[in-house]
């Protein structure tokens, strides 16, 4: 996993929303070819071989449709063709007309012949003609009926057709040159080729696993939606409304906020489709994270709350991706949202943590230099207890977090940290107080003589009292991983001993007389208890776990 984005890894477990694409994602990376047919879903070869022609003289890159329908050339006719046609202008595919053109030069027959493949809906409004047994034939109104019902039926097995038509043509202008030229026209209806899209093995697990999760997942594709309904059944996902491109350009942007709500399935998008439904679910206040490899993804990729492109994507959406997959299978797609929620749970404890104790601290220093002859802790000293704690803090990274956490979307609230900030920071700063009032009265550190005594008393009790508050607040249940025990067990013992090492005077200490380590008991102890008190509320407020979780916890 590659991440362009640091933010993306802890923005993953706040997503709610999954969008998904079809192909690639619920469906293997590849596309079959099944059979080619003509108009009356008879066998034939015709529209398998000249769309094999047509791919070997596309220039743009092929997609999965494209390599299927090459595969088609079992025969090698398209090789053959190869060799005795030239290429003249190409119209590659785009997403607003649904289909693609090549024009092709024979040096042994006048004029050009123009092949053309795309979706049915495309292709059939602009063919006159269709070929039969005993020639081409006019494309009746009944012809054009059981070609319509050919398509459909295929498409209802959950197969991809793809239309092929043909024309002959005198010598062209170039494509698009205006419309009397169009090449596009008077086509003859060869027939069509059908592929399948096996559905990935872990589709329907990984649905499920995103259910547990609490995250909705939307498929959004430009194929069929007969197709894409065939799909969603293999993979377990019930479809609750379909929304196509047409339906979608027809709905303002609150009408179409409300319909995403209540819309599984989005068919025959175009890229500028796929933006508006990934803001409308913003906008509907969801957390998305969107997955796309192609050019038309680019845009959602964006403005979604997490991209996930794949390591096969096309540079422009690995470029606009926050996080980049070696495997686009959707159960890869799980487990990094499940990873985003352990990065979260464990950042937001650290962060909370670190800073409600560090405002303890500054309060503590404040009100002790008004009060003390002497400076109460050396910049350097402040320095070490800083590292030994972050040292402790980062063991958080290899800790467990428990299932509960993972169970549904978080997502980052200030809020619960300021308030705990507001609880712990003045709570720390009154046992920091208590401290310096007991070596005060019982030690008698409070000259400038003893200065270096009292410091080292100090840094062990904010760094033993910081260092086990850590260790308390770091998980609701359960017992810590064994990586932050250890290194707790050793930041510790090593903060405790650096009075009594050559180091010492190195950071301005002197070794505390016995006497100091009942008293920092009598300190930290109390300290440790009333934060113990006051967990249930962090568990509730900081970490938004409900009353019923405490309970089970107890």
């Amino acid at each position: 996993m590659l991440v362009t984005r640091p933010e993306a890894i802890h923005d993953l477990g706040s997503i709610d929303v999954a969008c998904l694409d079809k192909t690639g994602t619920l469906t293997e990376d590849r596309v079959v070819f099944t059979h080619s047919i003509d108009v009356d879903g008879r066998p034939e070869p015709a529209p398998a071989d000249a769309a094999a022609v047509a791919v070997r003289f596309q220039t743009t890159p092929r997609d999965c449709l494209d390599d299927a329908m090459a595969a088609a050339d079992r025969d090698g006719s398209a090789l053959l063709a190869h060799g005795l046609l030239t290429r003249v202008e190409e119209l590659p595919f785009d997403h607003s007309r649904r289909r693609s053109a090549v024009v092709l030069r024979d040096a042994h027959d006048p004029g050009e012949l123009v092949i053309v493949r795309g979706d049915p809906d495309t292709v059939l409004p602009r063919c006159t003609r269709v070929a039969r047994a005993g020639g081409p034939v006019e494309l009746t109104a009944s012809l054009r009926a059981a070609a319509a019902d050919a398509v459909a039926g295929h498409r209802a097995t959950g197969l991809r057709v793809v239309a092929v038509a043909t024309r002959r043509t005198p010598l062209l202008r170039p494509l698009g040159a205006g419309d009397d030229d169009d090449p596009e026209r008077d086509l003859l209806l060869l027939g069509f080729v059908g592929m399948v899209d096996p559905v990935r093995e872990s589709a329907a697990r990984a649905v499920e696993r995103f259910a547990e999760q609490g995250v909705a997942v939307k498929v959004l594709t430009g194929d069929d939606t007969a197709v894409a309904e065939q799909v969603c059944a293999r993979a377990g996902i019930a479809v609750t409304g379909v929304l196509d491109g047409a339906a979608l350009d027809g709905l303002n942007d609150v009408a179409l906020a409300r319909a995403v709500e209540r819309t599984t399935l989005f068919t025959r998008l175009g890229p500028l489709q796929k933006e508006r439904v990934v803001g409308a679910l913003q906008a509907r206040g969801h957390t998305v994270g969107f997955l796309g490899d192609g050019l038309n993804d680019v845009g959602a990729l964006r403005i979604a709350d997490v991209g996930i492109g794949v390591d096969g994507a096309v540079p422009a959406a690995r470029a606009a991706a926050d996080i980049v997959l070696a495997d686009r299978s959707p159960d890869v797609v799980v487990s990094a949202v499940e990873e985003g929620r352990r990065t979260l749970g464990r950042a937001t404890r650290y962060l909370t943590v670190t800073a409600a104790l560090n405002v303890g601290n500054t309060l503590s220093v404040l009100v002790a230099s008004a009060v003390l002859p002497f400076l109460p802790l050396l910049p350097a000293q402040l320095l070490l207890q800083g590292v030994l704690f972050g040292v402790a803090a980062l063991s958080l990274s290899f800790d467990r977090v428990e299932p509960g956490w993972t169970a549904r979307p978080r997502r980052w609230d200030t809020r619960g940290m300021l308030w705990f900030m507001a609880v712990l920071g003045p709570l720390a700063s009154a046992f920091d107080l208590v401290t310096f009032w007991a070596v005060w009265r019982f030690l008698g550190l409070d000259t400038p003589q003893e200065q270096a005594v009292f410091q080292a008393v100090w840094f062990s009790e904010g760094m033993l009292s910081q260092v086990l508050v850590l260790l308390l607040l770091r998980t609701r249940a359960g017992r810590a991983s064994r990586p932050v025990v250890a290194t707790v067990c050793a930041v510790v013992l090593a903060g405790l001993a650096v009075p009594y090492t050559p180091l010492a005077p190195l950071f301005g200490m002197a070794a505390p007389p016995p006497a100091v380590w009942p008293l920092l008991a009598a300190v930290v102890l109390p300290f440790l208890a009333c934060v113990a008190a006051i967990r249930p509320l962090y568990l509730r407020h900081v970490l938004g776990i409900d009353a019923a979780d405490l309970r089970r916890e107890r």
